[in-house]
């Protein structure tokens, strides 16, 4: 069949001639080495301040606080009495609620109030599965904004549970 020879052949054409292109500029690059050299280090030193012009340093600071719900009060002595002997369902659930509230935009504004300026980074929570445990991340251009943050997110984050949820004990780890 003649046309069944012409494909095979255009698939050979074709292999044959990106194989002579490859040789072929490989040829080039032995006589041009020099060339292909300074044209390595051109892109080299490119791409080298390309990376320090948009570089740019963020500092994280990390805090894990434990969730505890305030089941009673001691009337007679006017001290609360924290009970841990709660099922691990309800701590599972206020460490899932609890991302939710670092996030929000109450502890948001509390924190600008406190740091009177805008806040300059970022505040993730995540809960560690299976526990009682949130672990919360500031992120900020400016490691004193990042500190700072934290500091404000450890004095007002129990202030806004409590608005929120009612009584809860919430310990740094």
């Amino acid at each position: 069949d003649p046309m069944f020879d012409d494909e095979e052949q255009g698939e050979r054409t074709t292999f044959s001639t990106l194989k002579g292109t490859f040789v072929d500029a490989l040829h080039i690059m032995k006589r041009h080495v020099f060339l292909v050299i300074l044209i390595t280090i051109v892109f080299a030193l490119g791409s080298l301040g390309l990376s320090i012009l948009t570089y740019e340093e963020v500092y994280e600071v990390d805090a894990s606080f434990t969730v505890t719900p305030v089941t009673s009060s001691d009337s007679t002595s006017g001290f609360l009495e924290y009970y841990f002997n709660y099922t691990s369902g309800v701590s599972e659930t206020f460490a899932r609620v609890f991302p939710v509230i670092a996030s929000s935009e109450n502890l948001k504004t509390a924190i600008r109030y406190d740091l009177r300026r805008p806040m300059n980074g970022h505040i993730s929570a995540t809960p560690v599965a299976g526990s009682n445990v949130f672990e919360v991340k500031v992120t900020s251009n400016n490691k004193n904004d990042a500190n700072d943050i934290m500091t404000s997110f450890v004095n007002n984050f129990p202030k806004i549970c409590d608005y929120i949820l009612g009584d809860v004990r919430l310990n740094t780890v």
